[in-house]
């Protein structure tokens, strides 16, 4: 089972090294003198560029003791930090069910249909594990087990639909599987699918700013289905933009180079690609330009 771990600077959320002891309170534990004098001595012995010693009788020079105190204090907070980490592994018990995989990847065209997916477990505690609840996180995503107990050492396996249509780009869906097991976190299942998108608009969104230069921007337009697909005309809804509609590549590549004509006042304009034939559902067909 994979394990995740946060890590951050240590177990208290505080920067241990290169604070002053005073200010954590680790050295004055440690030290045999009176170290509250201790950050005021050092202040000192830094400008004056003289060796200082503590007040008191002690021979020892105060650099080479303020260099032990922040030794001090990093074994101390190493220690802690490994104690911390040592008791979670203690009493944090691993989930009953281990899953062969928490994740799956998925690669197709905009439209396909993919195959039933299957996420196998089993259950490697020396108890018996119900399954109480198995939350798909989209309605386009459903899935359920054979059954909902699992005895010691019984194998399963959880079954996954994912429905993909009119999904286009990357999609994460999620599924969530509550047990029964004393303070356990659900099981959190992935179907990661990267669908390629019938016709890509790069970018979908041109804009401009109130009163910048009204230069020429260009949307690339790449037509991934398998038979191609012809764009016959750019339209607007409004005459505030001048659109100019090229081809790169007859029925898989064109290029729209929209102008606003002026940047005055702020508008939007919705352009709508005109094809030869029909498109898929979903595809997109809509460019938007806008001054704002």
């Amino acid at each position: 089972m994979a394990m995740i771990y946060n890590d951050s600077k240590n177990a208290i959320g505080l920067p241990w090294h290169g604070l002053p002891a005073r200010e954590l309170g680790v050295a004055r534990a440690s030290c045999p003198w009176d170290c509250a004098k201790h950050g005021q001595d050092a202040r000192a012995t830094q400008t004056g560029g003289a060796a200082r010693r503590h007040t008191g009788e002690s021979p020892v020079p105060l650099e080479p003791h303020g260099l032990a105190a922040r030794a001090t204090q990093s074994v101390i907070g190493f220690k802690f930090v490994l104690s911390v980490f040592m008791w979670t592994l203690i009493v944090t018990p691993l989930s009953a069910l281990e899953w062969e995989r928490g994740k799956v990847e998925l690669k197709g065209e905009f439209g396909t249909t993919f195959p039933a997916i299957e996420f196998p477990f089993s259950n490697n505690s020396d108890k018996p594990v119900t399954i109480l609840a198995v939350r798909p996180s989209c309605q386009c995503v459903t899935a359920q087990v054979e059954k909902k107990t699992y005895a010691p050492g019984e194998k399963g396996v959880l079954l996954a639909k994912f429905d993909a249509t009119g999904l286009t780009g990357q999609i994460t869906r999620t599924i969530s599987v509550e047990t029964d097991e004393p303070g356990k976190k659900s099981n959190v299942l992935a179907i990661v699918a990267d669908i390629t998108e019938p016709i890509a608009l790069t970018p979908r969104l041109l804009y401009w700013k109130v009163s910048d230069p009204p230069a020429a921007k260009a949307v690339e337009i790449q037509i991934n289905l398998p038979k191609g697909l012809k764009i016959t005309q750019a339209i607007a809804n409004q005459d505030g933009f001048k659109i100019e509609l090229a081809t790169v590549e007859a029925g898989r590549s064109y290029r729209l180079t929209v102008t606003p004509n002026d940047t005055k006042n702020p508008r939007l304009a919705v352009i709508a690609l005109k094809t030869s034939d029909v498109v898929p559902a979903g595809a997109g067909v809509t460019i938007f330009a806008q001054v704002r």
